[in-house]
């Protein structure tokens, strides 16, 4: 079954110029990090989408790819890998040690492109700091950008929204579904802002940071 992108998908700067590396004949691994729901399982979907030959998508949220992923050798990477010339791998912080996997993937099948994404950014750049060191390159998707929103919704459009922007923020499913901001709110906190934010903080003061956002958002 294809992978459909919906028409309404906000372009990202970044997009070009991952596109632009992918073309070329280099095997440096495209590590995508940033918080949940600011769009990098959709970008991945489009750059397999645009690609013009054999493309694997495989997510960490699958148990099964979690299993067979774990501390995987060199050969039995050779089936999975070995014909394709661009390998996503979404939420690739689910893998244990998943940066040795990709340090393999990038030493011994330069043929295949590989993209791999994290949700969770501290996790997953713990990971892979020191045995992807010169084999990756790295970007951070942020929430959409003043530049990108007034260039898909208008410059009218956008302005006219200046103030639930600033009480909503700019993550995609909330610009995206205009007047239910209040219902996507409360279903993004736990795994974005508010969490970025927990990570910071001592432990017995996370539950009253997590507290007082939703109550100040929800009201």
């Amino acid at each position: 079954m294809g992978i459909i992108i919906a028409k309404s998908m906000i372009s990202r700067y970044i997009e070009s110029e991952i596109t632009q590396i992918l073309s070329e004949p280099q095997n440096k691994l495209i590590i995508l990090l940033g918080p949940r729901q600011t769009g990098k399982t959709t970008l991945v979907k489009r750059f397999i989408q645009q690609a013009s030959g054999k493309t694997l998508y495989l997510t960490g949220d699958d148990p099964t790819v979690r299993t067979r992923f774990t501390d995987i050798g060199i050969e039995a990477l050779r089936p999975i890998l070995e014909g394709y010339d661009l390998f996503v791998l979404d939420e690739a912080q689910r893998i244990r040690n998943i940066g040795i996997t990709l340090k393999l993937m990038a030493d011994h099948f330069p043929h295949t492109r590989v993209v791999a994404t994290g949700s969770s950014s501290f996790e997953l750049a713990n990971q892979i700091k020191e045995p992807l060191t010169g084999r990756k390159i790295e970007y951070y998707l942020y929430p959409v950008c003043w530049q990108e929103w007034t260039g898909h919704a208008g410059v009218f459009t956008a302005e006219s929204g200046l103030e639930q922007r600033l009480i909503y923020g700019m993550y995609p499913e909330v610009l995206t579904q205009p007047g239910n901001e209040r219902k996507s709110w409360p279903g993004l906190l736990p795994t974005t802002s508010t969490a970025t934010c927990c990570r910071l903080l001592p432990s017995e003061n996370r539950r009253y940071w997590c507290n007082f956002c939703k109550r100040w958002l929800c009201k």
